[in-house]
């Protein structure tokens, strides 16, 4: 798969590169939990979240991982999503998982 795109209605892919060349982040929109991005590697930790984008763990292209973290940035303040860190075991906490919880 190249570049954005809606996988099934509701469900889309994000190009997101600068981890590594192909790395995808996942935008959900339900219908009452709102819209949820679950950034994968192209955002680790909350932390890095900024602003400013602070570059953790390792990077293909620093360049290109700027650039896909505004394009995050934008996606989140235009739907107003939440963001799910890939890696981030603080936010881990806070999030309702599987099998006993689920959104809606």
């Amino acid at each position: 798969m190249h570049g954005d795109a809606e996988i099934v209605p509701g469900v889309s892919v994000i190009s997101t590169p600068g981890h590594t060349w192909g790395t995808m982040s996942l935008q959900v929109d339900l219908p009452e939990g709102g819209t949820k991005i679950f950034t994968s590697d192209a955002v680790y930790l909350g932390a890095s979240w900024g602003p400013p984008a602070i570059g953790a763990g390792i990077v293909w292209d620093s360049v290109q991982w700027l650039e896909s973290v505004d394009k995050l940035r934008r996606i989140q303040e235009r739907t107003g999503a939440e963001m799910i860190f890939g890696h981030d075991p603080e936010q881990r906490k806070s999030l309702t998982l599987a099998p006993s919880g689920y959104y809606s």
